[in-house]
């Protein structure tokens, strides 16, 4: 949820304050703009865009998934971790999050200018057609999932953050 603050940094610094001795922060949250389909969809972009202006304009960061690392960082955490993680939607009734998603944003696209109802109903309409189209393949946001220890709390010899030996901790 810290993509809905319009400056997470106090959030990160107030979570690792929290944090008990040797214990964990651990903080996920999105990239919306790293949404893509094969093929690619100008409905799907559109949607993209009209998504990260949304909450732009109402002083939300629906990019800071790639800031949460610095943010632990700078509030003092130590051994920080980085993990992405991107569902892939293949199934026609997966694929219509982005319809369902468009319709649920349609008031603050509507209210801050950035589209008339009639554009925002063409775009819902095409990603439900789309959505049943063969062979499409798209995602949902990006999630960057970040982990850091309070300062000074690390154990002796910390065991890994994850067991995936291609990414060491």
């Amino acid at each position: 949820m810290l993509s809905h603050l319009p400056d997470p940094a106090p959030a990160v610094t107030a979570m690792l304050r929290a944090a008990r001795p040797g214990g964990l922060v651990l903080v996920e949250d999105v990239e919306v703009a790293a949404v893509w389909s094969s093929p690619v969809e100008p409905a799907l972009v559109r949607h993209v865009e009209f998504y990260v202006a949304a909450a732009r304009a109402i002083g939300a960061r629906p990019d800071v998934g790639p800031e949460l690392a610095g943010a632990l960082r700078a509030a003092g955490a130590e051994a920080v971790d980085v993990d992405v993680v991107q569902p892939v939607l293949r199934d026609p009734a997966d694929l219509r999050i982005h319809a369902r998603t468009m319709e649920a944003i349609a008031d603050p696209v509507l209210a801050h200018g950035l589209a008339t109802a009639d554009e925002i109903d063409a775009v819902v309409a095409r990603l439900d057609a789309w959505a049943d189209e063969p062979g499409v393949v798209a995602t949902l946001p990006r999630f960057v999932q970040v982990a850091g220890r309070p300062p000074g709390l690390i154990p002796p010899d910390p065991a890994p953050l994850h067991a995936d030996p291609a990414h060491p901790a």
